[in-house]
């Protein structure tokens, strides 16, 4: 009994093909999804790890779509599916049904198909947009609302390992992670639109 629940976990973490994933998508529609967006696994550790952690123990299905999946170990350990963001995006965003997707400040600004791809998923509705990173775009100052998630004491255990198998300097994990909060009607969305350069 222990070795099968053991290898149900393990096949629920780590690196998975996109059409793996968007199959098991499609066979348990009714799981709470969370997709990150990273350009890195060390990137959405450092900023994001104790709040991945925490909705994974909530219950959620956390997957980290990453730009560069060469060393995941640091995902693995706070139990999280990884996919390749490049083939992710071969498909617009909003159909991955996900309930919420947090996106990298970063990725957003320098990743057309990331933008816009965000914003087609903020002007549908049915999947609620965060961003978390460095510093939040300009343009979304006035569409956004800020929430410091409270890291659970086990979920700072976690990821002060993740952060060394990310091969970061830990001190000690946050406390606290800052994530913005997308509260954008459809007439923001262009005003957003129309203030970003042509693709």
């Amino acid at each position: 009994m222990a070795r099968h629940i053991a290898e149900s976990v393990d096949r629920r973490i780590g690196f998975r093909s996109v059409a793996d994933w968007r199959a098991d998508i499609d066979r348990r529609p009714l799981r709470r999804r969370l997709v990150v967006i990273a350009p890195a696994a060390a990137d959405a550790v450092r900023d994001l790890g104790g709040w991945m952690f925490d909705m994974t123990t909530a219950g959620w299905e956390v997957t980290v779509a990453v730009a560069d999946h060469r060393d995941i170990r640091s995902l693995e350990i706070l139990g999280l599916l990884v996919v390749d963001l490049d083939q992710v995006l071969d498909a617009p965003l909003h159909e991955l049904h996900a309930d919420t997707i947090a996106v990298a400040t970063s990725s957003y600004s320098f990743d057309d198909r990331v933008r816009d791809g965000v914003l087609d998923c903020m002007q549908r509705g049915a999947t609620r947009t965060m961003f978390w990173g460095d510093e939040l775009p300009v343009e979304f100052d006035d569409a956004t609302e800020t929430t410091r998630h409270r890291v659970s004491v086990a979920a700072r255990a976690f990821t002060s390992c993740a952060m060394r198998a990310a091969g970061l300097v830990v001190d000690a994990a946050a406390h606290t992670e800052t994530i913005w909060t997308a509260r954008a009607t459809a007439r923001d969305i262009r005003r957003l639109a129309a203030l970003l350069p042509a693709s």
